[in-house]
């Protein structure tokens, strides 16, 4: 049955005006009285309940891809460390006992390749840090194709090991420059 057998005129007009703040408030768009009325009666239920089921399964979704990124972050947290991620902290460390003011990142791409905030957050279990990570990824870097958790694993493990030894070779010149300078960077 349409709207136009149901209703008369002016229970029609408060129907549409009611349908229709239900559709605001699901994020439905709205249509014209003239196009209402030729609509089945059950038409706003059934958008919404459509609405409903596709935000339910978003909600799944996310709460899915969640659960992997925490599973990946258990994941790159033994590769790091496998690659030797604490060697190269330790040699970041040192740096900074010797000179506090070093500007590693400013000065070598290495240490930006092993210590982007992605990798930090997963080595400080950041949950939050590395979902941002995440989206970013699969939002604005397109040239990646980073489109599902196991794409962002493959790109987070990618380059990692020949990065951290990149990095420690620069670490031992920029440790050797300091102990030669008494800590003062030259």
């Amino acid at each position: 049955m349409k709207n136009i057998d149901k209703y008369d005129l002016r229970t029609a007009l408060v129907a549409y005006d009611g349908e229709m703040t239900e559709r605001s408030k699901h994020g439905i768009e709205g249509l014209p009285f003239e196009d209402w009325v030729e609509e089945d009666v059950d038409t706003t239920a059934k958008l919404i309940a459509e609405k409903k089921r596709e935000e339910e399964a978003e909600k799944k979704a996310v709460e899915e891809e969640k659960e992997a990124i925490r599973k990946g972050m258990e994941e790159l947290k033994k590769f790091y460390k496998d690659a030797g991620w604490e060697k190269a902290e330790a040699a970041l460390d040192k740096i900074y006992a010797l000179d506090p003011d070093y500007e590693v990142y400013e000065n070598y791409a290495s240490a930006c390749n092993v210590f982007h905030s992605g990798a930090w957050s997963v080595m400080c279990d950041d949950f939050a840090g590395v979902y941002d990570f995440y989206c970013y990824l699969k939002r604005d870097a397109y040239d990646r194709n980073i489109n599902t958790p196991s794409d962002w694993l493959a790109y987070m493990k990618e380059d990692i090991p020949e990065a951290i030894e990149a990095w420690l070779k620069d670490a031992d010149t920029i440790i050797a420059e300091l102990t030669a300078t008494k800590g003062g960077a030259k």
